[in-house]
């Protein structure tokens, strides 16, 4: 009996609450935001490559840690939306970087507004999650 009383806090303590999960997941939001906010923005084409890459990492960095948390079940789909969109994001950044890398500044543009719809996106799914951070 008295094992079973030992192991309940940790039982509890992986199960997590709403509160606690947006609380963490806001944090690693507000961690990514302060680590890209502090990169020298890129003055000129040649430069938004450098930019993209450092940005890119910080931002995958982050959605693994917020992918390493476990939502609560009513969260669940809602979080992986969130997360998808997310990675999707990402992956436009880098095509940014790319064309930047490759003087594509038309291409860059194009791509940079799809980036943008999509950070919208992430920003409407991070609110159903009842994320402030994340939202921004």
């Amino acid at each position: 009996m008295r094992r079973l009383v030992l192991l309940a806090p940790l039982v509890l303590l992986g199960c997590g609450s709403h509160k606690d999960f947006v609380s963490r997941g806001d944090s690693i939001c507000r961690d990514v935001s302060k680590q890209v906010g502090a990169l020298a923005l890129a003055q000129q084409l040649a430069d938004i490559s450098g930019y993209v890459s450092k940005a890119t990492k910080i931002e995958q960095d982050g959605l693994a840690r917020l992918r390493a948390l476990s939502p609560p079940a009513k969260l669940r789909t809602a979080a992986l939306t969130y997360e998808n969109l997310v990675a999707q994001g990402i992956q436009i950044s880098q095509e940014v970087g790319d064309a930047a890398a490759r003087n594509d500044a038309t291409r860059q543009q194009q791509v940079n507004q799809q980036a943008a719809t999509y950070r919208k996106q992430a920003a409407a799914a991070a609110r159903k999650v009842g994320f402030k951070n994340c939202s921004k």
